[in-house]
């Protein structure tokens, strides 16, 4: 929902800033560009059993999956942080060089501009989010401009442009 999304767009735009180019994938938020799509599917063993289980449930909602998660964690095992990061290693293979190679070219960009204002997310979704519903809940279209814009505005300016919005007639405010 609106916090899952605020979170991805926060997280989004400090990756920017720091100089990852991300990509918009659909469930997941986003992706680094170049980072291996194999590394992603290993170390997302978790959230693969997590689905699975709820699939075989015939369950979806999010009360549902965070039951689920609760109910299949995995004892801890002793390991010392040395032995965790081999293993890491070791499972990320050559993919390893991949990762370093992104990181690397990070150094060397600057800070991106925003894609998106924050007007232009807001007028996107509009059309969109009130094509089957004649009233919507002032998250659910900030959500959607967050999901649109991803990683290029902030909530705080996304609020002041829906607030503009409304005091120029653009939108109406219920209630």
């Amino acid at each position: 929902g609106f916090f899952r999304e605020v979170c991805y767009n926060r997280l989004a735009q400090r990756m920017r800033e720091g100089g990852y180019k991300l990509d918009r994938q659909a469930g997941i938020g986003f992706t680094i560009r170049g980072f291996p799509e194999r590394l992603r599917k290993e170390f997302s063993e978790r959230r693969m059993t997590i689905l699975a289980t709820a699939q075989e449930r015939g369950v979806t909602g999010q009360d549902a999956l965070q039951g689920i998660t609760a109910e299949t964690r995995a004892a801890k095992t002793q390991a010392t942080a040395s032995e965790l990061r081999d293993g890491w290693r070791a499972r990320a293979g050559s993919d390893l060089d991949t990762i370093r190679e992104v990181i690397r070219a990070t150094s060397t960009v600057p800070y991106p501009r925003p894609e998106i204002s924050p007007d232009e997310a807001l007028k996107a979704v509009e059309g969109h989010v009130f094509e089957r519903k004649s009233t919507v809940a002032t998250r659910d279209l900030m959500r959607e401009a967050l999901i649109y814009a991803r990683g290029s505005v902030s909530l705080p300016s996304l609020r002041t442009v829906l607030k503009s919005h409304i005091d120029t007639g653009t939108l109406r405010q219920a209630g």
